[in-house]
């Protein structure tokens, strides 16, 4: 199920998560923690998580609903298997918490630049398609001669079709760049943070599992569920290198497009150190980092450039407007 259509938030889920598991640390049985936070968490319907406890399912599979990666499903899965159900639950709140932080930082980031180029864009169609006109039956009907400037843009809603099938073939190109992967990895700045964005997503999900005692190929194979299609693609070819005796970093090594060096090189020193799983967790924090500031440094060039565009716009506008204005006060004079 799509998660714009979850009845509960992904913060609610988190915190259910990191109680229960603070709960089970405490010493209380799962049962009875499930029960202290069954009206607290009417939405999650713990009742049925509990029901399914009762017939001998485990909390992994009972927790079926909650759509939750397989990565994170592994870390509770193993986390019963080995006795350590309370922390598992605790880490697995943690690295939802610290998605939906990444999450939260990069849209926040976005409002307001978005913000200004949306209110722009309103604000000249309000004074192209309505006050413009006004005044251009004002001025026809003093038989003033327009400047170019005046007469080009009242003509503007002539060509309404035209200005409207444009706006819809820009909509489409950034439908296809959101939809598509191949058409993000073409784009050159957003293609950059969209492979370092998977990347990052593949080496986090890859590291928490191999750090939970997660058996290398299985935690391969289901770090790629939340990939786009090309980088599952190279992950499959990745794990049957790694199951036919090639090392990791060798297999993700031969994806120089898809992977930076940040992860190959972090991947070979934890494999000659024996902590792999670490080592893709630090590689994991390096690439959302580089992803951050390189969000920032997009932003800070964006912001005065929509500013830049937005100003000019508006001064050809006012200058359509003003120069039959002067013409008219003069010629009264």
């Amino acid at each position: 199920m799509p998660k714009l259509f979850l009845k509960y938030s992904e913060y609610e889920l988190l915190s259910f998560f990191r109680q229960l598991g603070h709960l089970m640390e405490s010493g209380i049985a799962i049962s009875k923690a499930l029960s202290i936070l069954e009206k607290k968490y009417q939405k999650l319907n713990i009742l049925n998580i509990s029901q399914k406890l009762s017939e001998g399912k485990t909390l992994s599979c009972s927790i079926n609903d909650f759509k939750l990666s397989p990565s994170l499903s592994n870390l509770i899965e193993i986390g019963e298997k080995t006795g350590k159900l309370s922390g598992a639950l605790i880490k697995v709140s943690g690295i939802i918490e610290k998605n939906l932080n990444f999450r939260k930082n990069l849209i926040n980031s976005l409002i307001y630049p978005a913000c200004v180029l949306l209110l722009s864009f309103f604000s000249l169609v309000g004074m192209v398609f309505f006050i413009l006109p006004a005044f251009g039956e004002l001025f026809s009907a003093n038989n003033f001669e327009l400047p170019f400037i005046t007469k080009a843009i009242i003509s503007l809603p002539q060509y309404s079709i035209i200005l409207l099938m444009a706006a819809a073939l820009g909509l489409f190109g950034v439908y296809k760049i959101v939809r598509f992967p191949k058409a993000r990895h073409s784009v050159p700045i957003l293609g950059d943070l969209h492979k370092k964005m998977q990347a990052m997503d593949f080496s986090k999900a890859l590291g928490e599992q191999l750090m939970a005692s997660v058996p290398c190929v299985s935690a391969i194979d289901s770090s790629a569920a939340s990939l786009d299609p090309i980088y599952k693609d190279a992950v499959q070819k990745i794990k049957t290198s790694v199951e036919n005796g090639m090392s990791l970093s060798e297999a993700i090594f031969a994806f120089p497009a898809l992977f930076p060096e940040t992860v190959t090189k972090m991947a070979s020193v934890g494999e000659e150190s024996g902590s792999l799983g670490s080592m893709l967790s630090n590689a994991a924090d390096i690439l959302e980092g580089e992803i951050q500031d390189k969000t920032k440094s997009l932003l800070v060039f964006i912001e005065p450039v929509a500013t830049l565009m937005v100003g000019l716009v508006v001064a050809i506008l006012a200058l359509g407007v003003m120069l039959p204005l002067f013409s008219m006060v003069n010629s009264l004079l």
